[in-house]
């Protein structure tokens, strides 16, 4: 049976480095908003992103999204658990999202994604293992692989050259 686990945050709280830091075949894989379909670019309808999450090669499989907790149906689709990742800065991330989408018209959406963020928290909250701020990650790293992986070794080594990389995506 697969183990996925789900991170989740507000945008620009680092997922796309998160999902890097922790695909480490054949281990594990982590999706990077994997909520969406590439090739159409669409969310996927709840069964499919179920469908995507279990039918990875490898045992444990994570999601590090910020637009996931948005589509609750979606997040309840795969149970397993939940790691938060809590902003130190909600207008930073606010203002580095509108900044990096190149919408300054996505302002307007700030507030519902403030309160989707909320309501998934509260109504997942039996299934949140983990909470780490913002500027813990790096240091939290130990201890948000052992949620999304457990029993697998840390790679410390790794971890710390992927943060002296600062790689932030694979495409």
């Amino acid at each position: 049976m697969k183990h996925v686990t789900h991170i989740i945050a507000l945008p620009r709280c680092r997922t796309a480095w998160l999902s890097v830091a922790l695909t480490q075949p054949p281990h594990s894989f982590a999706f990077h908003d994997g909520c969406g379909d590439d090739a159409r670019r669409e969310i996927l309808s709840p069964l499919d992103y179920a469908y995507k999450l279990t039918g990875q090669e490898a045992q444990n499989v994570i999601d590090c999204s910020s637009g996931i907790a948005s589509l609750p149906v979606h997040l309840g689709m795969v149970g397993g658990p939940i790691i938060v990742i809590e902003p130190d800065d909600i207008d930073r991330c606010r203002d580095s999202w509108i900044r990096h989408m190149r919408q300054p018209g996505l302002i307007e959406h700030w507030p519902r994604i403030l309160q989707n963020f909320g309501q998934c928290q509260a109504g997942f909250a039996g299934r949140i293992a983990l909470r780490v701020p913002f500027h813990d990650i790096t240091e939290q790293m130990p201890a948000i692989w052992a949620v999304c992986c457990p029993g697998v070794p840390y790679d410390a080594q790794r971890i710390k050259e992927l943060s002296r990389l600062n790689i932030q995506e694979i495409h």
